[in-house]
């Protein structure tokens, strides 16, 4: 079977998860007898410059694969308005390529016509979506959450119109109309949470279109110390983006009353940089980290290759997003590294941090409750020894892959 792994940007130029995820999953296909996998990624122009005459691009570390760049994408309404460009281009490409199978990771670069393209170019080939996240639902960056930071449980127009003041009550219920009819093509979704599944339930979706297929952690990506050979450094440790979403305020602030507590007792690690959080929220960052002074350590960007390494340099690693995360690469990078976890107490993180055995919870958004349970692991009233990698292997993933790919094909449920 032919499949075409379609994902919004490429981890040679933008490594979040969902993109690490597909291309790994991708060229593990491809390794695989019987499947010809084939990568494609959008990109915006910063990223990535076409050709002359054309909305293609090299990629030149991983020349197999392919870049389209550029268009006229609208965040908010998730729509791609450059036909005659980006779209005709994409539906060329596909024509060219004639996938029997393709698979969605995400719309956005692409946009929400991607479907009507697809289904027209190849009216015989099966679509597979898996739903990283909540953009389908959201209009606030696909977080969930509203403006005011609170997290939304259910969308509606007039909710999301309410929510996002530039918005009408009219363009969100277009929105959601224009998304709900152009997933009606799609043969079979996945979700890698329990929890995510049960919000696309919610919001309409079948509950005997979506299976849930755990991410696979790409291993080939890391350097994986075959055994131990770090002695913690730091009782706590932060990795990810310095953003709001990420929950870094939330970790500082535990840590500044933790500090208070204990009387200067704290000793914790952050990597990850703010270049992606908005300057009122550096500025807060910056007042914090000049509050703790030298009891917490900022190392800033750091090579995900070396992620476990790092990882075993702390006791704990913390996870304080404050959205629904779905299956974040953070918890199984900690799971691989043996470290516990504390996280918060919401999506698919909750779902994946068994408490007792992977770690603990604490209520999301609140830095006290965190800080309380940081306070209990410094007096040694609450301990938990390394833990088991319970992380997902990927072959076990690329398996259930192949198997909803062969289903599909089959026309089977």
């Amino acid at each position: 079977m032919k499949v075409l792994h379609l994902a919004h940007n490429h981890p040679a130029f933008h490594a979040g998860g969902t993109e690490i995820f597909a291309k790994e999953l991708s060229a593990e296909l491809e390794k695989s007898s019987g499947v010809s996998s084939t990568f494609l990624a959008a990109a915006l122009k910063q990223h990535r410059r076409p050709h002359p005459g054309t909305s293609f691009a090299m990629e030149q570390e991983h020349a197999a694969d392919f870049v389209i760049t550029g268009g006229h994408f609208t965040p908010v309404s998730l729509s791609q308005s450059d036909t005659y460009g980006f779209l005709n281009e994409l539906a060329r490409l596909l024509s060219d390529l004639q996938p029997d199978i393709v698979h969605i990771h995400h719309v956005l670069l692409f946009g929400i016509e991607t479907f009507a393209v697809i289904r027209n170019a190849l009216p015989d080939a099966k679509i597979v979506m898996t739903l990283h996240d909540y953009y389908l639902i959201c209009a606030n960056d696909g977080l969930m959450r509203t403006t005011q930071g609170r997290l939304c449980e259910t969308a509606s127009p007039t909710k999301c119109s309410r929510c996002i003041s530039s918005e009408t009550e009219v363009t969100m219920a277009l929105r959601e109309q224009t998304v709900r009819t152009a997933l009606r093509v799609v043969d079979e979704f996945v979700a890698p949470s329990e929890f995510l599944k049960s919000v696309f339930v919610k919001w309409g979706l079948r509950a005997d279109k979506i299976r849930v297929i755990h991410n696979g952690y790409p291993l080939s990506t890391i350097e994986t110390p075959a055994q131990e050979t770090i002695s913690p450094s730091y009782d706590f440790g932060f990795f990810g983006h310095l953003n709001e979403a990420k929950g870094a305020k939330v970790f500082l602030e535990a840590c500044q009353r933790l500090q208070d507590q204990t009387h200067g007792a704290l000793n914790a690690a952050v990597y990850g940089s703010d270049r992606f959080a908005p300057d009122s929220q550096k500025e807060a960052l910056a007042e914090l980290k000049t509050a703790l002074g030298a009891k917490v350590s900022f190392f800033g960007d750091y090579e995900r290759r070396s992620v476990v390494r790092l990882m075993q340099s702390v006791r704990w690693v913390v996870v304080p997003s404050v959205w629904w995360e779905n299956d974040p690469l953070t918890v199984q990078e900690a799971k691989i590294a043996r470290r516990p976890i504390l996280c918060s107490d919401i999506g698919g993180m909750a779902e994946r941090v068994v408490p007792g055995k992977d770690g603990y919870h604490f209520r999301s958004g609140d830095a006290g409750a965190l800080a309380s349970l940081m306070q209990e692991i410094i007096s040694g009233s609450r301990s938990l020894e390394k833990t088991e990698d319970t992380s997902t292997a990927m072959p076990g993933c690329v398996e259930a892959y192949r198997e909803v790919y062969r289903d599909v094909l089959n026309d089977r449920p």
